[in-house]
């Protein structure tokens, strides 16, 4: 697949306002055809983490990404992983950090990602406590809890991926 259809496949629920943000990868290569994609959507992207061959990013809309981050079980969460800040560029700044020496193996997998990318800090607990395991199903992400919820949701990022299919 080529990298517009990726993107907008993959960021689909991001662009059609669904969710708050979205991980992405391109080649190195693909940096100059990446740019352009974003001239008629209003999100701003956060490079995360490079190796050799590719780039690592998040998707996001700013607004969306702030409230999300803002709430109180998410807020409590970021602490506990050493987010001291409630300032998006510093969290984002502090994920990067996270997510780079991550890649150099020199920390363990940053599960607050899953904070930035609309994820329920209940299953993030619970993804945490069970090593992934005994969930009660796997849709976007582990769920734990709440699962009638998070089928609702994943039927709206499903829904977000059709109509952008169409569009583009």
């Amino acid at each position: 697949m080529k990298l517009p259809e990726r993107f907008f496949y993959y960021c689909a629920p991001v662009l059609m306002g669904v969710k708050s943000a979205n991980t992405f990868s391109i080649a190195n290569n693909e940096t100059e055809t990446f740019f352009p994609l974003f001239s008629k959507w209003d999100i701003d992207y956060k490079f995360l983490y490079k190796d050799k061959t590719r780039k690592f990013l998040l998707i996001y809309r700013s607004e969306k990404l702030d409230c999300q981050l803002q709430k109180e079980d998410t807020q409590c969460f970021l602490q506990e992983y050493g987010y001291p800040s409630r300032d998006l560029n510093k969290c984002l700044n502090r994920l990067a950090a996270h997510l780079q020496n991550y890649h150099d193996r020199k920390e363990s997998f940053p599960h607050e990602l899953g904070c930035f990318l609309d994820y329920p800090v209940h299953d993030i607990r619970g993804f945490v406590n069970n090593n992934g395991k005994n969930y009660i199903y796997c849709g976007y992400w582990k769920v734990y809890q709440q699962l009638e919820s998070a089928k609702q949701l994943f039927s709206k990022y499903d829904e977000a991926k059709k109509i952008i299919s169409l569009r583009n």
